[in-house]
C-alpha cells in the first residue's frame, strides 16, 4: 500500500477499536524505543524467552534479535505470545545465513548499533556505558553463555557488578537490570530516543490491525471498498 491508502485503511481500522484503545496505542508509541534492542544468540529456554520478551516490551524496546544456530528460539508460551505480538522480532538462522551470529552483529552495527556483549568476565561495567550511542545488548545460552564468535565480533565487553559466590546471572536477569539501566537513562537525559513519526505511523496500523478481530478479512473488506 502507499501512504495514502495506508492512512484510509488506519482510518477504517478506527471504527472497529474502542477509543481506550486508541488512546493507549497513541500513548505507547511515544513511549516507544529503537536506541536499545538486545540480540539473543542461542537462548533456547522457554522461560528466560518469555521474561526477556516480557521486559522488552515493558521496558519499551521495539526491536529484538533472536540468533539461532542450532535450536530455534521458543516463543510458545502466553506471556511471550502477549509480548512479542507488540514488538518486532528479527530472526538470524542457520537455514539463512552461513553465520547468523555474524550477520546478526553485522546488521546491528550496520544500522549504527554499539554492540555490547554481556561476560561476567569483562572489567567494564554496566554502569560505564554511555547512552548518547545507540545500544544492542547481546546475551548468550543459558549454559555457557555468548559464543567466542559473538564475544569477538562485538564492539565492546561489560560485566553487571555483584556481590555473592554466583558467577553470574541467570541471562533473564541479565538482560533486565541492563535494559532497565540504560533505559532509565535515556529516558532521563535530552538524546533523541523516540521513534520517528513514519515508524509510529507504521506501528500504529500495525497494531491497530492487531486489535480486531479477523483482521485479514477486514482487510480485504477495505481493500473491495477502496479499489470501488
Amino acid at each position: 500500500m502507499n501512504n495514502e491508502k495506508k492512512l484510509a485503511y488506519l482510518h477504517y481500522l478506527k471504527k472497529f477499536v474502542t477509543k481506550e484503545r486508541q488512546e493507549k496505542i497513541k500513548e505507547i508509541l511515544t513511549l516507544r524505543t529503537r536506541h536499545v534492542t538486545i540480540a539473543l544468540e542461542e537462548v533456547s529456554q522457554s522461560q528466560n524467552v518469555a521474561a526477556i520478551m516480557r521486559t522488552c516490551e515493558a521496558m519499551g524496546i521495539q526491536d529484538a534479535y533472536s540468533i539461532e544456530r542450532d535450536t530455534a528460539i521458543d516463543i510458545k508460551t502466553n506471556i511471550a505470545r502477549g509480548a512479542i505480538q507488540w514488538m518486532t522480532l528479527h530472526r538470524y538462522k542457520i537455514k539463512d545465513q552461513a553465520n547468523p551470529t555474524l550477520a546478526c552483529i553485522k546488521k546491528l552495527q550496520t544500522e549504527g548499533y554499539h554492540v555490547i556483549a554481556t561476560s561476567p568476565h569483562a572489567t567494564k561495567k554496566l554502569l560505564d556505558i554511555p547512552v548518547d550511542k545507540k545500544i544492542a545488548f547481546v546475551f548468550g545460552t543459558e549454559i555457557s553463555g555468548l559464543s567466542d564468535l559473538a564475544l569477538a565480533a562485538a564492539d565492546e565487553r561489560i560485566s553487571i557488578p555483584q556481590y555473592g559466590f554466583v558467577e553470574s546471572f541467570n541471562v533473564a536477569v541479565s538482560a533486565a537490570l541492563c535494559l532497565y539501566d540504560v533505559t532509565t537513562r535515556l529516558r532521563a537525559s535530552a538524546i533523541p530516543w523516540q521513534l520517528t513519526s513514519e515508524e509510529q505511523f507504521e506501528l500504529e496500523l500495525e497494531w491497530m490491525e492487531q486489535s480486531v478481530e479477523r483482521p485479514e478479512l477486514m482487510k480485504a473488506a477495505f481493500l473491495r471498498a477502496y479499489e470501488d
